[in-house]
């Protein structure tokens, strides 16, 4: 091999070094970017391992009569509830308001006559006084994920369940309230004689929480 050819293959290796070096430095700046958005969601407040979920996994089989609704999984003249189709299957979340504080439960139907109890919670066990719902789609599946509000003293928290019935994150909010945005929530805490918005969701995966800014007043409809 001449000089000018081991020249030229000298340099072409080098360069190669040079830019997987550079792509390898760029992987990891990216990947040190999403773990930043999910350490800003931390902060403020979102706990993407739902270990604190006030929600807890059950898996129980509830038998009512054919031909009756949600209503059914309650008791008479207690019960709030609402369903929603997943894949052609319904789903229900049921709010009954007994007598020492609200029980939570959420549901998929097995059969005309069958629904399977999988998430529960009750004040008794939950140190709650009330309860809200919302349908938001926050992991931009195309499938609506259910965000349960629990309120103690002005303090809110949330838990989001897929509709498999799985908290996929819980939200520490303190003081505020949380609505449904384009594909997010939109927390509202105040703030001085206003109030401050983030956005949260799911993004490839991984809790992300935006600034959003100050807002005159929080969002209408929510929890």
């Amino acid at each position: 091999m001449t000089r000018r050819r081991r020249f030229i293959l000298g340099f072409v290796v080098v360069a190669a070094a040079v830019v997987l070096l550079g792509s390898l430095r760029d992987r990891g700046t990216n990947e040190d970017t999403e773990r930043g958005n999910v350490g800003e969601g931390a902060r403020a407040g979102a706990d993407k391992s739902a270990e604190d979920a006030r929600l807890e996994e059950v898996d129980e089989l509830v038998e009512v009569e054919a031909g009756t609704d949600c209503q059914a999984l309650g008791e008479v003249d207690r019960t709030r509830c609402s369903g929603f189709l997943v894949d052609d299957q319904e789903r229900a979340w049921v709010i009954e308001d007994l007598d020492d504080g609200p029980a939570v439960a959420f549901y998929r139907r097995e059969s005309s006559t069958a629904w399977r109890r999988l998430l529960r919670v009750s004040a008794a066990d939950g140190d709650f006084d009330e309860v809200g719902t919302l349908l938001q789609d926050v992991t931009g599946d195309g499938r609506a994920e259910i965000a349960f509000g629990f309120r103690r003293d002005g303090e809110l928290e949330v838990d989001v369940v897929e509709p498999d019935g799985v908290v996929i994150f819980h939200l520490d909010v303190g003081e505020g309230s949380v609505a449904g945005g384009d594909g997010v929530l939109l927390v509202d805490r105040p703030d001085g004689d206003g109030w401050r918005r983030e956005e949260v969701a799911v993004v490839r995966g991984l809790l992300q929480t935006d600034e959003v800014g100050p807002v005159d007043e929080p969002a209408e409809d929510g929890i």
